[in-house]
């Protein structure tokens, strides 16, 4: 005995219920993408959990390298540890406003393409408004 084919391979509608099958259509992708938009959600949580992790992993690290670094100078130069955290700030800070300088240098657009599909649709639709605009 042969099982019945699942809906999707079910491709012929009863005659005069064409409506209703396709309505049975949309409902079963619908439920699909649902169900798929739910693991999605699941899996994405989970990758933003696990990235939030390692990204708090790496900040502890590099403040207890930083302190590190900050006792070894103090001892090695004969500091106070505290001179040697104000020298390690200092060069913390000079490295940021670098890197802020150069990103505000940097002048890069944002979906390049995109925009000019939208630049190419507002100059069509002036014309198309000034074409219906004018007198003929």
């Amino acid at each position: 005995m042969e099982a019945d084919p699942a809906p999707s391979e079910n491709l012929e509608a009863p005659p005069g219920n064409g409506a209703n099958a396709l309505l049975g259509l949309l409902e079963s992708r619908a439920a699909i993408l649902s169900l798929e938009a739910k693991d999605a959600l699941g899996s994405s949580l989970l990758k933003i959990a696990l990235l939030l992790v390692s990204l708090l992993g790496v900040i502890g690290a590099w403040a207890l390298a930083v302190a590190g670094a900050v006792g070894g100078i103090a001892s090695a130069m004969g500091w106070e540890w505290f001179h040697a955290a104000f020298a390690a700030a200092g060069f913390h800070l000079l490295v940021a406003l670098i890197a802020l300088l150069v990103a505000k240098a940097r002048k890069s657009v944002i979906f390049p393409v995109t925009r000019a599909e939208f630049e190419k649709d507002r100059e069509w639709l002036n014309q198309l408004k000034n074409r219906n605009n004018s007198p003929h």
